[in-house]
């Protein structure tokens, strides 16, 4: 009987450990499902770096829509003709600080020559063509 016992005991011990063993994954499975995983993190952190600068393109490209709207439509339609000359530098003075805080630093220089040159016609023209030329490739996604 204790033999008996003592066979049966070894034999399922022994089916336990055979199953338990042939139940996991191979190794290339494992290695092969590693790698793929580890690219998807590699694509991921690539798409979030992509997304993280398509929002700073578009701040850039809002800021300068706005610019142009805030400041270059009143130059055509006549409105800052209207206004005094302390008006009018009163309204560029305003879009100074958004002008300071973006992220073209060549925006500032010709915010900066408008402002030196106490809005001459050259740099105010200078400023609104870089306006309308960058804005366009600020919306272009590069990869």
């Amino acid at each position: 009987m204790c033999k008996l016992f003592l066979g049966s005991t070894l034999a399922v011990l022994l089916i336990s450990i055979t199953t338990g063993c042939s139940s996991g994954v191979p190794q290339s499975e494992y290695d092969e499902l590693q790698l793929k995983f580890e690219q998807a993190e590699q694509e991921i952190e690539q798409l979030n770096q992509e997304n993280q600068q398509l929002k700073l393109n578009m701040r850039t490209a809002k800021a300068k829509a706005d610019m142009i709207t805030g400041l270059f439509v009143p130059a055509i339609t006549g409105e800052l003709d209207n206004m005094s000359e302390s008006q009018s530098v009163q309204m560029f003075l305003e879009w100074s600080d958004k002008i300071e805080q973006s992220e073209d630093p060549e925006l500032k220089i010709k915010f900066q020559e408008l402002m030196n040159t106490q809005f001459s016609d050259q740099a105010m023209m200078d400023f609104f063509i870089y306006l309308f030329e960058s804005l366009p490739e600020d919306l272009d996604y590069q990869e």
